[in-house]
């Protein structure tokens, strides 16, 4: 299908869902600065507003930390979990917009930061087509 026959949130849909697939993730999620829900994608249909409002606080206390450490800008947030389960946050900018690709590694041997960074440039691509 064409650029053009989509719309943009069609497009961020399909790449996360993509991204899901590639990485056998069960759900993925695109927030704004502030943890809002722009685009998810779940293997079962769940709609992770609550997971969107974690993100968002993660986001929030995590540039706290990095600014009173005095170190960069962030580039991941991970919280490993005792059943394996890895919650990554990548923030990243479009443009003038602060937004957070998360999701939750199920497979420790799955190169999640290499499929991450393909679908945060699927993602910028389609920002920079659908949202001029």
């Amino acid at each position: 299908m064409k650029l053009l026959e989509k719309s943009g949130f069609d497009m961020l849909t399909n790449v996360l869902f993509d991204m899901n697939n590639n990485g056998k993730f069960p759900l993925s999620i695109l927030t704004d600065k502030d943890g809002l829900p722009i685009i998810s994608a779940a293997n079962d249909g769940e709609v992770p507003e609550r997971q969107a409002a974690v993100i968002g606080f993660i986001r929030k206390t995590s540039l706290q930390v990095s600014k009173l450490m005095g170190w960069t800008e962030l580039e991941e947030i991970t919280y490993s979990f005792s059943n394996g389960y890895i919650l990554v946050n990548r923030p990243f900018n479009v443009k003038d917009n602060q937004l957070t690709l998360a999701t939750i590694v199920t497979e420790k041997n799955i190169p999640y930061q290499e499929i991450m960074s393909l679908a945060i440039t699927e993602i910028q691509k389609a920002w920079d087509f659908y949202w001029k």
